[in-house]
């Protein structure tokens, strides 16, 4: 096969189909999420290129997919970060009134 979403249609039948489009518009929504224009343009054309390619044919799909998810876990933890700054300042600011 050289689609993989034909292809999962084939070996998983329709619930793999699903559960695989799921996964893969996941790793999309979250490389929009992040902010890295990058990491959305990768993936873009990864989900384009999957309709032309097999997985099994093309290695690089799942080193794709584990740069997406290295990108979303640091966005994460950017705005983690930023959220505990937010609340560390705002109770030096709530101590400061008192």
């Amino acid at each position: 096969m050289h689609n993989m979403f034909i292809e999962n249609l084939i070996e998983t039948g329709l619930i793999g189909l699903i559960l695989y489009s799921v996964y893969i518009f996941s790793f999309w929504n979250s490389a929009k999420k992040s902010g890295d224009v990058f990491a959305a343009a990768v993936m873009a054309g990864m989900i384009v290129m999957s309709l032309s390619v097999s997985i099994y044919a093309f290695k690089p799909y799942w080193n794709i997919m584990i740069y997406i998810l290295c990108v979303q876990n640091r966005a994460a933890r950017r705005e983690e970060r930023k959220e505990r700054r937010r609340r560390r300042a705002s109770t030096r600011e709530g101590e400061a009134r008192i």
